[in-house]
């Protein structure tokens, strides 16, 4: 009986053992990833936009009718997180809020300045 339990006890650790290996590689493998998506994240370019002349709408969908959701106006840099079309999706600051937040934006409101733009150099 005693030389029951204690094989017994010796499988469970084994399996124990071997289940917490799996878990490392596991969160070794998810660590590469994880160091690799952020070193793209640095090299990517990060897209600023500058408002027209002209006062543009921010909608919460690509798409004309959708909710509005402030207005950006002009001279005012945004930073571009996606693009679907003619639409771009944008972060702003929010001044009524007092917040930052997202947004779409049809594109011919906008002009591609470089990263480090700012409205003092206009």
């Amino acid at each position: 009986m005693f030389y029951y339990q204690e094989n017994a006890g010796t499988i469970q650790q084994a399996k124990d053992d071997e289940q917490a290996a799996k878990q490392m590689r596991q969160l070794e493998s998810l660590s590469r990833l994880v160091e690799k998506a952020l070193e793209q994240a640095t090299k990517a370019k990060e897209e600023r936009f500058v408002v027209r002349e002209r006062t543009a709408t921010v909608r919460s969908k690509p798409e004309h009718g959708s909710a509005m959701e402030g207005k950006l106006l002009p001279n005012e840099v945004v930073r571009a997180i996606d693009k679907n079309g003619k639409w771009v999706e944008v972060e702003y600051y929010h001044w009524l809020h007092e917040e930052f937040r997202t947004g779409w934006v049809l594109k011919r409101y906008l002009e591609r300045v470089p990263a480090n733009y700012s409205k003092a150099k206009s």
